[in-house]
């Protein structure tokens, strides 16, 4: 194996995190959370929306994790 493809192969694995959008969602109480997990999936509401009503909440989060979650590239590994 190449030094190139191991050094991909342990930052791969080594930056593995929980997923924020999973993280904030667990931390809300059930009828927030059902809402929330709606507007996260609702392609018709922006990810900069979500971001900034967030962030207003308490909860940092950048549009592009929102993004990353909504087509399944981040650790849950599938839209919710």
């Amino acid at each position: 194996m190449s030094n190139l493809l191991q050094d991909i192969l342990n930052e791969n694995t080594s930056q593995q995190t929980n997923c924020r959008v999973r993280e904030i969602a667990d931390s809300l109480p059930e009828g927030d959370k059902t809402a929330f997990m709606d507007a996260v999936n609702n392609e018709n509401i922006t990810a900069p929306a979500i971001e900034r009503a967030l962030k207003k909440n308490g909860f940092p989060v950048a549009g592009t994790t929102i993004r990353r979650h909504r087509r399944g590239d981040c650790s849950c590994g599938k839209p919710s």
